[in-house]
């Protein structure tokens, strides 16, 4: 897929339950977006990984990026 700069851009994907993908990410499955069904798993994302630091993008249900 190609940017709006004519940049090359690559998306890999990985799909499983809410509480599969969290587990992953606290395991060091690199993610630079995470959608999760569950808040709970939300949770243990901003206590457990590199999104305690307040990265996270919150959206209201029914939103999309």
């Amino acid at each position: 897929m190609e940017g709006r700069k004519r940049q090359n851009v690559t998306f890999k994907q990985s799909y499983g339950g809410s509480g599969s993908q969290t587990r992953a990410i606290i395991d060091g499955l690199e993610a630079d977006v995470v959608h999760l069904a569950i808040g709970a798993d939300v949770n243990k994302l901003v206590q457990r990984t590199r999104y305690a630091n307040g990265s996270l993008l919150f959206l209201r249900l029914g939103a999309s990026p």
